[in-house]
């Protein structure tokens, strides 16, 4: 795998932080994106459906579209930039709480319990000022209502994930629930 290339990342924040990101998305935030298919009935097979390194330094429109954030509605001007072979998210966010800017794959992918996807995400840094700041992939459903996001909440508890899927222990927005082994040495 090339060192450059990035998968998929995202980037809400709160009360005037500057944002510099390098590698968010969702299927929605993004940085970079590396999705494999999986083909359950050859389980060693797999296939690369979708990948950018942004070498071109350009976000092309064909692959992305900017979409607004709507996670816990905050104003901002954050927005994503490519450049030197990453994607950054920069801006500043002018009322709480957590504004943001995202990139959407513009393709879907369908996935099932017999035919899974593998998202791959490198994320090169995390450089959120402020009291908090908070980089996630957002996996959504095709109608846009349902997701999943998982989240590094810098400042307000590490490793997260938020659900809206219309089951019991939905956490749509706020701190969601925490993933400990993903937090690393306190």
């Amino acid at each position: 795998k090339n060192k450059n290339t990035h998968p998929i990342h995202h980037a809400p924040h709160g009360l005037k932080r500057v944002r510099d990101w390098t590698a968010l998305i969702h299927l929605c935030f993004l940085l970079a994106v590396s999705l494999a298919a999986i083909n359950i009935a050859n389980a060693q097979v797999s296939s690369v459906v979708f990948e950018d390194d942004f070498s071109s330094d350009t976000i092309d429109p064909s692959k992305y579209t900017s979409n607004a954030p709507f996670f816990e509605g905050g104003e901002g001007d954050i927005h994503a930039e490519a450049g030197e072979g990453v994607m950054r998210f920069v801006g500043e966010t002018t009322q709480q709480w957590w504004s943001g800017g995202t990139l959407k794959v513009n393709e879907t992918y369908a996935a099932s319990q017999d035919a899974p996807v593998t998202l791959t995400v490198d994320r090169v840094a995390e450089n959120g000022q402020g009291s908090a700041s908070r980089s996630a992939l957002w996996i959504h459903d095709e109608t846009e209502n349902n997701y999943v996001l998982f989240a590094d909440v810098r400042g307000e508890g590490g490793w997260r994930y938020n659900r809206k899927i219309g089951q019991d222990g939905d956490v749509p927005t706020g701190g969601g629930n925490n993933m400990a082994s993903f937090d690393g040495e306190a």
